[in-house]
């Protein structure tokens, strides 16, 4: 069985996002609050690449549409948009997965 680990991102905890407005697209900041989630997802999913994990993301921030899969590291499954499931912001979680990791959170 492969090791999985499973990433839920948000964007308003991300380091330098500190206004309401920087996290709505198309909002003063926003590109700015967006390269952070990117980076901080893709630092992590490199150390757990690095470790041995599978790696899943789920796009948890607004409609779950910011991400650009281009500049995720190759192997990483992208969950986007929302399911209308109890979940949410951690849809397709499962017992398959060793841990789960939140970027971002409030």
């Amino acid at each position: 069985m492969e090791k999985k680990i499973y990433i839920s991102c948000d964007m308003e905890g991300c380091a330098g996002v500190t206004s309401w407005e920087q996290t709505h697209y198309g909002h003063k900041g926003y590109d700015l609050a967006l390269k952070e989630m990117t980076r901080e997802t893709v630092a992590a999913v490199k150390a757990c690449q690095q470790a041995g994990y599978q790696m899943t993301v789920k796009d948890g921030h607004e409609d779950g549409i910011n991400l650009d899969p281009a500049l995720l590291p190759a192997g990483t499954e992208l969950i986007q948009g929302w399911d209308s499931s109890p979940e949410e912001m951690m849809a397709g979680i499962s017992s398959d997965y060793a841990g789960a990791i939140h970027i971002g959170s409030h």
